[in-house]
């Protein structure tokens, strides 16, 4: 897999990515981004959406990593708030999918049981 993305404007951002969405504001945030940086994540996913990012920041600060060392802003592929299964969830990068798996994962679209996330709205 990759290290890295390379974004039509140029810009190369890390994967994978370490999602805050739905993370609720206060410790559970703090310490699932403090887990998340501890386990090797260098991209974390927020917004002011969210309604979390001063946890965010707090737990980025807590982890003692420069905030220069990290990428944030594209959606993850991965969200825990349990260090366990974030650090399992960066350990899941090294496998591929088959363009037969990426199929079967698409069509699973059409029969949706609640939001999309292409369409959410918040």
């Amino acid at each position: 897999m990759e290290k890295e993305i390379l974004l039509n404007n140029g810009v190369k951002i890390p994967t994978p990515g370490f999602g805050t969405f739905l993370t609720p504001d206060g410790a559970t945030c703090v310490e699932a981004v403090k887990a998340a940086i501890a386990a090797g994540y260098t991209h974390i996913d927020t917004a002011a959406v969210y309604k979390n990012e001063k946890s965010v920041g707090e737990g980025i600060k807590e982890s003692g990593i420069k905030r220069e060392m990290l990428q944030t802003g594209v959606l993850p592929l991965v969200k825990s708030v349990t260090p366990s299964r974030i650090k399992e969830n960066i350990d899941v990068f090294d496998f591929e999918l088959s363009q037969q798996e990426m199929f079967e994962i698409t069509s699973l679209k059409a029969d949706r049981i609640g939001s999309d996330p292409d369409t959410c709205d918040f």
